[in-house]
């Protein structure tokens, strides 16, 4: 490495004394290369190989500028960090991620290490490259950013929106030294679900299997506690990547992880739910985490998923609309929190109505929903999983649905002779 920033230094001195007649001083003067060679002969990459990675590489850019920071009281020098393919990370859904070396300037020459590690919250950045965030360039930047030194102990770390700090940095001091941040940040408890699938095909006349419909069969959880500011520990998403079984002996399919099409992170999901948002759930949405709104849509695609495959006859109204909020409404308690569940939930339903009789849609809803909440604490009730527990309350009669719908159907509209009906008649 050294010998390459050396081959450069020179070919650059040799272009400008014979092109420009300048000397080697000025050069080295206007590209502070004397500088940046004396930042290289005093960092061991070895040092921050379990900050960054076993195989990286620092960008030695000769004419990178000396920074000052007034929060950090700070001059540094900024050099961003390269992984080599096979030690790029899997990232997580929600960032961009980017890492640089920074050099603390101190006197007699002398420099201290860490790195910078930047979380760009990709929601909150459509058109934005991580790759133009610095210490000196966060004036529009959305997300976290860490800072770590040679010991991987984190020694300063900030949440911004849009350029603006979002509660006070976590800074022991402001040199950078003397201990470990993580010891005074708050644990931060999530519960994750893993969504257990059988797909259902059919052997049609041309002997090839079609896909007919997916069968919620499990749900389990677990809890994991996280330590905020440190996304890194959030890698591999909440919800697991589902556990999928095919009826056709062929392998598993991509689940709740996949880029397209899962269930947890915040992809057309969105665009098709928050059509059916009222404005102030809307508004409780966003204002929401990015984590919880993830949550919150797939808790929806399960129970909307569930319904479609078992319910499909009586999913507006009936029986099975009832146990969708039902079974909404548990997963929301379980993963966001029974008091959102229900801001959520009573929010869904302050809306202008359609028609003369769609009151009495809300009131079975929020009966629904009150059901689902109170039913979450499965185990409590000595039963396996969520699923099992909302099932329960179906067929005891705790929930409700409409009868006399529109047409004499399952499903339909409420009519002046609807009235509620436990679902276990």
């Amino acid at each position: 490495m050294k010998k390459q920033i050396y081959l450069t230094i020179l070919l650059l001195s040799a272009i400008g004394l014979g092109l420009l007649g300048c000397s080697e001083e000025d050069i080295f003067e206007t590209t502070e290369a004397p500088e940046v060679n004396s930042i290289i002969s005093q960092f061991s990459p070895e040092a921050f190989s379990k900050v960054v990675s076993s195989d990286y590489k620092v960008d030695w850019n000769i004419s990178v500028l000396l920074e000052h920071s007034e929060e950090l009281g700070l001059d540094y020098y900024e050099f961003e960090i390269s992984l080599s393919e096979k030690q790029v990370p899997i990232t997580n859904k929600l960032y961009d991620t980017k890492q640089s070396l920074l050099a603390i300037k101190r006197e007699g020459g002398k420099y201290d290490f860490y790195v910078a590690k930047y979380f760009m919250d990709r929601w909150k950045s459509e058109g934005k490259s991580v790759k133009d965030v610095s210490l000196s360039k966060m004036e529009s930047f959305s997300g976290l950013l860490n800072v770590f030194d040679n010991n991987n102990q984190m020694v300063y770390a900030k949440k911004m929106d849009n350029g603006k700090l979002l509660d006070a940095p976590l800074s022991l001091n402001s040199d950078f030294s003397n201990g470990n941040i993580e010891n005074r940040m708050v644990e931060n408890c999530e519960v994750t679900a893993t969504y257990h699938y059988i797909d259902s095909y059919l052997l049609s006349y041309e002997n090839e299997w079609v896909y007919q419909y997916s069968e919620l069969v499990n749900i389990s959880y677990e809890t994991e506690c996280n330590l905020e500011y440190i996304p890194d520990l959030y890698l591999g998403g909440g919800g697991g990547s589902g556990t999928y079984y095919s009826q056709n002996g062929g392998g598993p399919y991509a689940g709740c992880g996949d880029s397209v099409r899962g269930c947890l992170y915040k992809i057309e999901l969105e665009q098709d739910y928050r059509s059916q948002m009222s404005t102030a759930e809307i508004g409780i949405f966003d204002n929401m985490s990015t984590w919880n709104q993830a949550l919150y849509l797939a808790n929806a695609k399960q129970a909307l998923n569930y319904v479609a495959a078992n319910y499909r006859e009586s999913n507006y109204n009936g029986k099975g609309d009832a146990i969708r909020h039902a079974l909404f409404h548990a997963l929301n308690t379980i993963t966001i929190g029974e008091s959102l569940s229900k801001q959520l939930g009573d929010a869904h339903e302050n809306r202008p109505p359609n028609y003369s009789y769609e009151f009495k849609e809300v009131q079975m809803d929020l009966h629904n929903n009150r059901i689902g909440r109170e039913w979450s604490n499965y185990s409590e009730r000595g039963y396996p999983d969520i699923l099992t527990s909302i099932n329960a309350a179906f067929n005891s009669g705790e929930l409700v649905y409409l009868s006399n719908l529109e047409g004499g159907a399952a499903r339909g509209r409420a009519t002046n002779s609807s009235q509620l009906i436990p679902t276990n008649l």
